[in-house]
């Protein structure tokens, strides 16, 4: 399996996020898989020390090369439980994970949402409490890569995709999950794109792509790492704040 050598994934719609580490990036294709088929890849050698939750998890994706993302404040003043041995990706998890109040979702094969425990009625941000639209740039793995910060150009990005689902009633945003990797051609144009399994309707899949092949961004930065994986989670009230005031319906 190739691998690239970074990429930036950023958490969007409904939860900021930080994203650690490149996935394997497959060329404009749609994959469609059952969370429990995820991130049961063959094991991994790991060795990762106790040590805040946010650094085991950058370490557990460098290791996996699974693309983690999490809302930044779930990760605050959290420690991870020590991870030694010859693991899946999902057993890692739920040993990095546990006594956090957190667990791992996985919207796609390659990657996989750090999200609270339904069980979870305490910590920094308990299941149900509202939550923030900011990413954490600071906190994005590529965003600040070999000196250059391309927080700007993604957070254009991630406007432009939200921005053209909203045109459409079909694929508004706020009411579906979507898991989107993007590869910018130096034009600016989207030059390859894979979408992680289906938002629930087949209709809006197909307008989903459809919107996504209209992108056109500015030029990307020299040497921003690619692809850019975006997640869209469903919002609190279904809603997008911004969103129904553009676009018909």
């Amino acid at each position: 399996m190739s691998r690239t050598c970074a990429s930036i994934a950023v958490l969007a719609a409904a939860l900021a996020s930080v994203a650690l580490h490149g996935a394997a990036w497959a060329q404009a294709s749609s994959t469609s898989l059952a969370d429990s088929a995820a991130g049961d890849d063959g094991p991994v050698a790991l060795d990762i020390p106790a040590q805040p939750l946010a650094a085991a998890l950058k370490l557990f994706s460098q290791r996996s090369n699974l693309s983690v993302m999490a809302q930044s404040s779930l990760l605050d003043q959290r420690t991870s439980t020590a991870v030694h041995g010859v693991l899946t990706p999902r057993d890692a998890l739920l040993r990095l994970l546990d006594g956090t109040g957190l667990e791992a979702r996985f919207p796609s094969s390659r990657a996989v949402a750090i999200v609270p425990s339904p069980a979870a009625s305490s910590g920094p941000n308990p299941a149900g409490a509202p939550l923030s639209f900011e990413i954490a740039e600071s906190a994005i793995d590529g965003i600040h890569h070999g000196g250059a910060d391309y927080g700007p150009y993604v957070a254009s990005m991630q406007a432009a995709l939200i921005g053209a689902l909203c045109r459409s009633p079909l694929t508004r945003p706020g009411a579906y999950r979507l898991a989107v990797q993007l590869r910018v051609g130096p034009a600016g144009d989207v030059s390859a794109f894979r979408v992680g399994g289906s938002t629930g309707d087949a209709s809006r899949d197909a307008a989903v792509g459809r919107a996504i092949r209209s992108l056109a961004f500015d030029a990307p930065p020299a040497g921003m790492p690619q692809p850019v994986t975006i997640l869209l989670r469903p919002a609190q009230g279904n809603v997008v704040p911004g969103c129904t005031s553009q676009g018909g319906g």
